[in-house]
């Protein structure tokens, strides 16, 4: 009687598990940009060892005056200590953007909007994008002109009423005084048929 031929074994595609986990994930991304010209090449590789020590990041993809650091699940967003990562090597925070990217559930507070991230509980307040008007003067420094309005407020309310998951992409507003806010670039129900 003939052995029976071992079956092969099929190779799972690594983008599968990697669309897996970044699933899953709270705090997907952190990207900072900064003038190249404030950080040269071993300013960049200072920099990369500084936030390769950073606890909360697993991976960072580092390009002259950019860096996307990939959060670790379940680790929360700490500014102060970002803050200190890129001050160590001379890039100043007034000089470097953040734009996040995290998954949660929303809900309201008062007047405001809250984003909780899945899993880390980090809160963020939801405000809307910086006013742009071609007739009249806007102050863009003040939060009274940054309420979540039209299809990003329907958004929310559709998420509010289904308890789906988001992810919001946006960017840190005063990241320095409390609460954070994070002003949102694009807002996605994760999961709109639950």
């Amino acid at each position: 009687m003939p052995l029976p031929l071992p079956v092969p074994e099929i190779p799972r595609p690594p983008m599968l598990c990697t669309l897996l986990l970044s699933f899953f994930l709270e705090i997907v991304t952190v990207t900072a940009t900064w003038n190249p010209g404030i950080c040269n090449d071993k300013c960049g590789e200072m920099l990369g060892k500084a936030l390769n020590k950073n606890g909360a990041i697993q991976k960072i993809d580092l390009t002259s005056g950019k860096v996307v650091m990939y959060w670790k699940p379940n680790a929360p967003f700490n500014y102060q200590t970002l803050k200190r990562n890129f001050q160590s090597v001379g890039v100043g925070l007034n000089l470097t953007p953040y734009e996040l990217k995290v998954r949660g559930t929303v809900f309201k507070q008062g007047g405001d909007v809250v984003l909780v991230s899945i899993g880390d509980n980090t809160r963020f307040n939801l405000i809307g994008p910086a006013p742009v008007s071609s007739n009249q003067y806007v102050s863009r420094g003040t939060i009274v002109n940054r309420k979540l309005q039209g299809e990003l407020l329907d958004q929310v309310e559709l998420a509010m009423k289904n308890r789906a998951i988001v992810e919001v992409t946006g960017g840190l507003y005063l990241p320095e005084t409390p609460p954070m806010r994070l002003a949102v670039n694009k807002l996605t129900i994760v999961n709109p048929e639950q």
